[in-house]
């Protein structure tokens, strides 16, 4: 378990001249570290016109709040953290490798209703 703390787009091109367009959904988890300090997990929606992204985000958004987003709202004035931030939601965890590092993240985010 843990809950939805910050979304945001990142855009830009990386080092090696690929083209990045993507929104990031962050969460921090109810499971701490030795220190007491929340793990933190993100999910990344692809938004270039080869990815799925966009559509994924609207109905994870839906799933989560419950509440109707369209393609458009998502482009004009929305703000995503105020909307989604302290919703809790229940985080199925995946793992992958990144190099030689195994590195967490996000599969799903479910909601949970209260």
């Amino acid at each position: 378990m843990g809950k939805l703390i910050e979304a945001y787009n990142e855009t830009g091109t990386n080092a090696d001249g690929t083209t990045v367009d993507r929104i990031v959904v962050a969460a921090d988890l109810v499971a701490t570290d030795k220190n007491g300090k929340s793990y933190r997990v993100q999910k990344e929606y692809n938004c270039l016109e080869t990815g799925r992204g966009v559509n994924a985000f609207i109905k994870d958004y839906e799933l989560w709040t419950g509440s109707k987003l369209s393609e458009s709202d998502l482009y004009e004035e929305f703000d995503a953290v105020a909307r989604i931030k302290d919703t809790p939601v229940l985080v199925e965890i995946s793992h992958r490798k990144v190099g030689k590092v195994v590195v967490a993240g996000i599969r799903k985010f479910l909601p949970i209703h209260t």
